[in-house]
């Protein structure tokens, strides 16, 4: 299956690898943990995980190419780019809040049901996310409850 979750980016994606699991820690409906190998059709190798497990927040996005190797955290909103000669930050916005992403959602949600323009994701990226998500829960290992 050909899914455009990051076709802007890095092209279709396909599931090669996926491991879900859930804990008895968490006691939730969902899982908890998720271990994903991802490969673009140009043959980009994606790796993530994602859990609720640990205890203090990290959302970070790494791309690591043959010159260094590119971050971008999502809670302080800053890029660095690593090199031999060492980090550069890119990019940081000042007094970033996290919540406002959100709010921004919200509000464009409420402004297409107005029947205005969408300006964040549209019809065919969120069919595409959840036809990934589907994808990874069929192909995916169901780790034990521990």
């Amino acid at each position: 299956m050909k899914l455009t979750i990051f076709n802007g980016l890095l092209g279709a994606m396909n599931v090669h690898y996926a491991q879900l699991r859930s804990s008895l820690e968490l006691n939730l409906e969902v899982e908890e943990l998720a271990h994903l190998v991802l490969v673009s059709d140009m043959g980009t190798v994606c790796n993530i995980h994602m859990d609720f497990l640990q205890k203090k927040a990290k959302r970070v996005c790494s791309f690591v190419g043959e010159k260094g190797r590119v971050d971008w955290d999502l809670l302080t909103n800053s890029i660095v780019l690593s090199t031999k000669k060492g980090d550069k930050t890119l990019f940081k916005e000042k007094g970033w809040d996290s919540n406002q992403m959100y709010l921004s959602l919200l509000k464009d949600f409420s402004s297409l049901a107005k029947g205005h323009a969408n300006t964040c994701v549209d019809l065919m990226q969120g069919t595409s996310t959840v036809k990934l998500i589907e994808d990874i829960k069929q192909h995916a290992i169901q780790g034990v409850k521990q």
